[in-house]
């Protein structure tokens, strides 16, 4: 399981081990299908339109807030993703996986 501030504080992402994603706020909660398995971690994107979740699966995956939808689908890790981080611009997001690759 992984858990993540959105930068304003005003939303939180949980991920779990059944491969869901909950969103949270003051005004209520949505559970997205994320990952076939694991959701290992999470990263916000700097403007906060955006969130990352990287998973058992080695997949991650680029979701917009607003829609709820994944708007992209990126692949190349040889092992589960652990770890994500956005640079301070937005314009690049980085990962490391069990396949010792970043």
């Amino acid at each position: 399981m992984c858990v993540e501030y959105s930068n304003d504080g005003k939303l939180v992402i949980c991920g779990c081990t059944n491969g869901r994603v909950f969103l949270l706020s003051n005004t209520g909660s949505t559970s997205i299908s994320a990952h076939v398995e694991d959701v290992n971690c999470l990263a916000f994107s700097p403007d906060g339109k955006y969130f990352a979740s990287g998973g058992k699966d080695r997949t991650i995956k680029v979701w917009s807030i607003a829609t709820k939808k994944a708007m992209k689908l990126l692949k190349g890790h040889e092992g589960p993703v652990w770890g994500l981080s956005y640079a301070p611009n937005g314009k690049y997001l980085a990962s490391c996986g069990n396949d010792g690759n970043v």
